[in-house]
């Protein structure tokens, strides 16, 4: 059984076992890639107005001061808002409430 396996050995000890080995490394290390972090966040608020009223269908704009990328939502019922999935960056945030 020694003689099998040493003979299996110096079979594998070439340029064919260690393109096996590398081949393994990358398959390990492929899925390490794939899972590559996106980090964003979330703002949220309510929108009220001066004497505490909210403020449903006011319009709410977010611009990334740096891109100049803009993502505009109107707020609920209840004034909320929310914008999920932000960059990481320098925002502005404007409202505009139609009377």
């Amino acid at each position: 059984m020694m003689h099998s396996l040493r003979s299996y050995l110096r079979a594998y000890t070439g340029a064919s076992f260690k393109a096996l080995c590398w081949t393994m490394l990358l398959a390990m290390g492929l899925p390490l890639a794939v899972q590559a972090q996106n980090i964003t966040g979330t703002i949220l608020g309510t929108v009220k107005d001066p004497s505490g009223s909210v403020l449903a269908g006011a319009n709410v704009v977010l611009s990334n001061t740096g891109t100049g990328v803009m993502r505009s939502i109107k707020t609920d019922n209840n004034g909320d808002f929310l914008f999920s999935a932000v960059d990481v960056g320098s925002y502005t945030l404007s409202v505009d409430a139609a009377s």
